[in-house]
C-alpha cells in the first residue's frame, strides 16, 4: 500500500496551480479543442469553435483578475499566461487559413502570409522574454500594458 504522503502532488504544483494558473491552462486546452472544432465539417462546428474562442478569451481576463487581486501573481502566470494567449490567438488565425470564401474559393478567409507575420512576430516577443528568463538575472518578463493591449484587440479582431 502506498503511504499518503506519496499520494500528493508535488510541493511546485500545490504552490503554483491555484485558480488562475488553472484557467491559464485551460486556455491552452480550449486552443486545441476550438481548432478541432474548426476542422471538422459538422453542423455548427464553426459556432462551436467560436463559443470555445469567446469563452476562452473571457478567461484571460478573469485569470488576471484574480491573480491580482485574491490569489497572488506567481512566475508561472507571469510566463505561461501570455503564452496561452499567443497559443489562441495563432490556433485561430491558422483555423482562419482553413477556411475558404464562399464566393472565392481560392482564398482563405485570411492569408496565410498575415497569419506567418503575426505568427514570427509571436514567436520573437517569447524568444525574448525566454531570453530574459534565462539570463543571470532569472527575471521573468510579464507582460506590458500595450501587450496586453494587442492581445485585447487580437481577441477582439478575432
Amino acid at each position: 500500500m502506498i503511504p499518503k504522503s506519496r499520494l500528493r502532488s508535488p510541493s511546485w504544483i500545490d504552490e503554483n496551480m491555484n485558480l488562475p494558473n488553472t484557467l491559464t491552462v485551460s486556455r491552452m486546452v480550449a486552443a486545441a479543442i476550438m481548432m478541432l472544432a474548426m476542422a471538422l465539417p459538422i453542423p455548427f462546428s464553426s459556432t462551436v469553435a467560436f463559443a470555445i474562442f469567446v469563452a476562452a478569451s473571457i478567461t484571460d481576463w478573469w485569470d488576471g483578475h484574480l491573480a491580482r487581486t485574491r490569489y497572488g501573481v506567481t512566475a508561472f502566470g507571469k510566463l505561461m499566461d501570455p503564452l496561452a494567449d499567443k497559443v489562441l490567438v495563432c490556433a485561430a488565425l491558422v483555423g482562419f487559413v482553413g477556411i475558404r470564401l464562399p464566393n472565392e474559393p481560392a482564398y482563405s478567409l485570411v492569408p496565410a502570409w498575415v497569419v506567418v507575420v503575426i505568427i514570427a512576430r509571436e514567436f520573437a516577443v517569447t524568444g525574448l522574454r525566454l531570453l530574459v528568463v534565462s539570463s543571470d538575472q532569472r527575471r521573468i518578463l510579464s507582460a506590458g500594458n500595450w501587450g496586453k493591449l494587442k492581445t485585447v484587440w487580437q481577441m477582439v479582431a478575432i
